[in-house]
């Protein structure tokens, strides 16, 4: 039986109960017998008095539930009590007095209900009722032992037998869970050790040992296997590594043993063109970097003027050097398409697949004239007849031998042994060429050493007759 509680605190309810039942019940007539017997053979007044007062009504309190219940009562013993007021008592629980107990004034009775609690150790559920507190207790009314390993687990909470919390435990229990300690082998990489654990699975056994597993690392039997004393558990760690991958830079862990499987186990896939640097046969290393290129190409299509050609039509209407526009030209239209590769968005190279053209150029028609005039032009030696004037860019220089008359001109020009008259300067032979200019159209004036007089200019060039029987129409621009 439970120690009585003599406090009534504040937050037990006070009711005010009377419990008078005047039936005969075969204890009342026992006690009517024994008042009978004691008066006729005692013939004391005092016993008597007291049995009289068994045998009326007193005032007992009964704490039950938290409710705080004084009554008036003729119930002879504690059990009687109870029975009057419809309480009855279940396996477990707590009175604080003797049922047998008779009632008396003032008497004070403690109901302390017991609690169903479920107590799960060694693979089995127990239903306990109890009024205990304490966590021993209660695992002692259940009939479970402990070792110094194991851990409990006391309404979802978890802790360790040495821990204090289990004797100053005060609150109601509803469930006792008991993990017992067992011995299990890790074997890790080329580490082998024995961990004793109440884990209830292989993860909470790493886990509870201080060992870190990755996802990626395999654990066989895996995390959810439940422990069992001698169990082996092995861990093959995976690789780290990085990916660089689509502007970003990926940390990884990873089993395969070659890039392939590296690239799959962090969900990266290559599509099309793209490819790895080192490629995707080259074998996993520790902290390596796999670079991803991502290859795409593009046919780019851009337009494009096709230049138009000329067309030079003799006209002997038209006197030489005179040119008349017939058509003019138009330039034509392409497309050219050009496909190019980007790797990771950076054009690296270029093929040109098609051009095609959409518009014809047309061609520039001009006529050119042929007919040669013959004019005559006053020089310091005399009149001359000549047949064509160009105007030339002159320039001078000193002649080898000292002769002034000779010039240099582009022989493309003006031929070789041509008599010619310039103006500023007279009549002169062409007879000798020099280094190619950007153009042809120029003139170099040939003067005596000392003799030099500055040229930088255009000026007109006359060709002397008789006209050469090969003649360039179509002077250069």
């Amino acid at each position: 039986m439970a120690d009585a509680n003599p406090h009534l605190t504040d937050t037990h309810t006070r009711l005010r109960w009377r419990v008078h039942r005047r039936h005969l019940t075969p204890r009342r007539l026992v006690a009517g017998l024994i008042v009978a017997a004691v008066v006729a053979f005692s013939g004391s007044v005092i016993v008597l008095a007291y049995i009289l007062q068994l045998m009326d009504t007193t005032t007992a309190t009964v704490i039950v539930d938290g409710r705080v219940i004084d009554l008036d009562t003729n119930a002879y013993t504690v059990g009687d009590l109870l029975d009057d007021m419809d309480i009855t008592l279940q396996d477990g629980d707590a009175v604080s007095v003797d049922l047998d107990t008779p009632v008396l004034d003032g008497l004070q009775v403690a109901l302390d209900r017991a609690r169903p609690v479920s107590v799960q150790a060694d693979g089995q559920t127990r239903i306990v009722r109890t009024t205990h507190t304490r966590p021993t207790d209660v695992l002692n009314a259940a009939g479970v032992t402990l070792s110094p390993d194991d851990t409990i687990v006391i309404n979802g909470i978890p802790f360790a037998l040495r821990e204090r919390a289990l004797t100053d435990w005060a609150a109601n229990i509803n469930q006792i869970q008991v993990y017992r300690a067992v011995d299990i082998t890790v074997i890790d990489g080329d580490t082998r050790r024995t961990v004793r654990t109440t884990g209830p699975t292989v993860g909470e056994a790493l886990y509870g040992a201080g060992i870190t597993v990755y996802l990626a690392d395999s654990v066989v039997p895996d995390a959810s296997t439940p422990v069992s004393d001698d169990l082996t558990v092995t861990i093959q760690r995976a690789v780290a590594a990085r990916v660089v991958v689509d502007g970003a830079t990926i940390e990884t862990r990873t089993l395969s043993p070659d890039v392939a499987g590296l690239l799959a186990d962090a969900g990266i896939a290559l599509l099309g063109m793209d490819y790895s640097i080192p490629n995707e046969n080259s074998p996993v290393r520790r902290d390596m970097t796999v670079r991803v290129i991502r290859v795409h190409e593009a046919v780019e299509s851009t337009i494009e003027p096709v230049p138009f050609g000329m067309i030079a039509e003799a006209d002997p209407q038209l006197e030489l050097d005179q040119i008349r526009l017939l058509q003019p030209g138009e330039p034509g239209i392409r497309r050219r398409d050009v496909r190019v590769r980007y790797e990771n968005g950076v054009p690296i190279s270029q093929e040109e697949e098609r051009a095609t053209l959409i518009r014809e150029p047309k061609e520039r028609v001009i006529a050119y004239g042929t007919d040669v005039v013959i004019r005559d032009i006053a020089t310091p030696q005399g009149t001359r007849t000549y047949w064509r004037k160009i105007r030339l860019f002159a320039t001078r220089y000193e002649t080898g031998d000292g002769a002034a008359g000779v010039v240099r001109v582009d022989p493309t020009l003006i031929p070789l042994d041509t008599e010619v008259y310039i103006s500023g300067y007279g009549v002169a032979m062409v007879a000798e060429t020099d280094a190619p200019r950007d153009t042809r159209l120029w003139i170099d004036l040939g003067y005596a050493p000392g003799r030099a007089v500055a040229w930088s200019r255009y000026t007109d060039v006359y060709l002397l007759t008789p006209v050469p029987d090969d003649i360039s129409y179509i002077l250069p621009d």
